[in-house]
């Protein structure tokens, strides 16, 4: 009978671990995306069509430039990327990059294209990867109130789900808290600054040192964590707490 219950706890400690990191996928990889968004329609445009504030900025002085117009849905957006690359296909996630202006504008001053935007950008354009085109065109094709309870959900595990998942994970393996707590929950946010500042690189975006340093600290305290949760339940471990919290009850409890 104890065997079972155990595998059971075993099982539930496994899914709520997979559903945490499941959980923090979409707000990590959609919160690192800048400039990312579906390409909803195109069309080629003569360099002597664009106005002169944006003729100055295309440096390669080609006859002919490609216009996209891209949407993002969280939040939403529509915006139009002007590059000198041709080869794109309708319903795919693009990104800008190495941009050479980047500005919020009004569309009804702009008169080479027919598209509403509110945004426009010059720069490259690249393909994103497998996994956040997949979360992206899941909030594009999701109702909006869906998407956007996606993203909160996976916000909030991302701000408590150490805590919680942790406490959990407690109180199921050993029916109390324990020191190792204290060395995981700081683990955890630390993997998740990790997960966010690999994307910050993959995608050409500046990251902090202080942050970049936050994101390699649970290399060190997972283990100590581990080793921790261990040796509370040692004989020595047993031995060590309880002394202390005599020492504790004999120092600070008055009789």
């Amino acid at each position: 009978m104890k065997e079972e219950k155990k595998k059971s706890f075993n099982v539930v400690v496994f899914l709520m671990t997979i559903f945490y990191f499941l959980l923090l996928l979409p707000y990590i990889v959609h919160s690192n995306l800048e400039n990312v968004g579906v390409v909803k329609d195109f069309e080629v445009i003569q360099f002597n069509s664009f106005p002169d504030d944006i003729r100055e900025f295309l440096v390669t002085q080609k006859d002919s430039y490609t216009v996209l117009m891209v949407e993002n849905v969280l939040p939403k957006r529509k915006m139009i990327i002007i590059s000198d690359e041709s080869n794109f296909v309708r319903g795919t996630i693009v990104e800008a990059t190495d941009s050479v202006v980047d500005r919020s504008v009004d569309w009804h001053g702009y008169a080479f294209t027919d598209y509403h935007f509110d945004k426009i950008i010059i720069g490259e354009i690249k393909s994103v990867g497998r996994i956040e085109s997949f979360f992206e065109l899941l909030f594009i094709n999701l109702p909006s109130d869906v998407s956007g309870l996606i993203l909160t959900l996976s916000k909030l595990n991302f701000l408590i789900g150490p805590i919680v998942l942790v406490l959990c994970l407690s109180f199921l393996l050993r029916g109390n808290l324990g020191l190792w707590n204290i060395f995981a929950i700081p683990a955890f946010y630390s993997f998740e600054f990790f997960c966010s500042n690999m994307l910050k690189v993959s995608h050409e975006i500046s990251i902090s040192s202080f942050k970049m340093g936050i994101g390699y600290i649970f290399v060190i305290l997972l283990p100590i964590a581990i080793w921790v949760g261990r040796f509370e339940v040692s004989p020595k471990g047993k031995d060590l707490i309880q002394r202390t919290k005599r020492f504790i009850s004999s120092s600070f409890i008055i009789r």
